[in-house]
């Protein structure tokens, strides 16, 4: 799949107007990911995976009734991981990158190409503090009747989504320089560094990885779908 910085810019390329809640929407753009920032059991890994592969229609068509810009972005995950995804796996047979150094990469490389920052300088406060009750009960209602997804609440899996996030940038340029240093003592056997970025790649990444073609294409082909899907006004 594609960072999750690079769902969030590709959101705001083409964030409607009338949306009112951006956060609700930026949490949308993370899609089936949150699953991942809970390793405390490795369900929450199987449940991510299973959701990347199955239709989400119904979750965006329920969880609109209560938030349309949570399921507008997790429509756009959904699109731009059937976009990305195959290019991110031949760029790893091609380059013997991991998955989330060039994840990582993409993300920084597109940063600045489209909102000239970096990773480290980046306010990362995208999402809400805390979700609409009526939605957490959709939400949870969906994943057990048409996803067959048991013992999982979206408030106790948002939680700890939020406080592993902010546990990752905090203190950013550290813990990028400390999960070298670790990866060198362990010989790699500890392999962290994949997550930061040390210095900024230069933005002939985006070609060289064929990601800049998929970009512009995604960027063309988005309105029209959406407005099959999304009454936006």
């Amino acid at each position: 799949m594609p960072g999750y910085l690079t769902h969030i810019i590709f959101g705001h390329k083409i964030f409607p107007n009338s949306l009112k809640n951006v956060k609700m929407f930026n949490l949308g753009l993370m899609g089936p990911d949150i699953f991942y920032y809970n390793i405390s059991d490795p369900k929450y890994h199987i449940i991510g995976e299973t959701l990347h592969n199955v239709d989400l229609t119904r979750l965006v068509k329920e969880t609109q009734k209560e938030s349309p810009e949570y399921a507008l972005g997790l429509y756009l995950h959904s699109y731009l991981d059937m976009k990305i995804h195959p290019r991110i796996h031949i760029i790893e047979r091609n380059t013997g990158k991991s998955h989330t150094k060039i994840e990582t990469l993409i993300d920084a490389a597109l940063l600045k190409k489209e909102w000239n920052t970096t990773v480290f300088r980046l306010d990362k406060h995208f999402f809400p503090n805390k979700l609409p009750a009526r939605f957490m009960r959709i939400f949870d209602e969906v994943l057990y009747n048409y996803y067959e997804v048991e013992d999982v609440n979206i408030k106790s899996l948002y939680d700890v989504f939020l406080k592993n996030f902010f546990f990752l940038y905090k203190w950013y340029p550290i813990k990028a320089v400390a999960s070298y240093v670790l990866y060198v003592v362990s010989a790699g056997r500890f392999n962290y560094k994949d997550y930061f970025i040390f210095r900024t790649p230069s933005l002939d990444i985006l070609n060289e990885f064929g990601i800049e073609t998929l970009w512009k294409e995604s960027l063309n082909e988005i309105d029209q779908l959406l407005s099959e899907k999304f009454d936006q006004n």
